[in-house]
């Protein structure tokens, strides 16, 4: 099904998240978000479900890798018996949240 194996994917994805991250260290903002985009069209293309979501790596919206505290803030929050973090991106503005508890719901 897959031209490369799953294995080759997934190193590419990470090499590609650290060099974007290296370039947000740089202050190349430009290039890290080309990279995010690169990512985000490998997930797509290969339908890809891993455990570290692409939510995680990545915002939506503008493609800038996720840094917190450079690209992306975080707060904790909590209403109507959930609490959760909800992640900001500096740049578009986009918000996302993980849910860590929920009232109704027991695991």
């Amino acid at each position: 099904m897959y031209s490369l194996s799953k294995r080759k994917i997934y190193e590419e994805i990470v090499f590609l998240y650290k060099l974007s991250q290296t370039a947000l260290e740089s202050e190349d903002y430009e290039w890290a978000q080309i990279l995010g985009r690169h990512i985000y069209n490998i997930y797509k293309k290969y339908n890809l479900k891993t455990k570290v979501k692409i939510k995680k790596l990545i915002c939506k919206k503008c493609y800038m890798p996720v840094k917190i505290g450079k690209t992306t803030k975080i707060r904790l929050k909590s209403s109507a018996g959930k609490t959760y973090i909800l992640y900001t991106c500096n740049y578009c503005g986009y918000q996302w949240k993980k849910i860590l508890k929920h009232k109704g719901k027991k695991k």
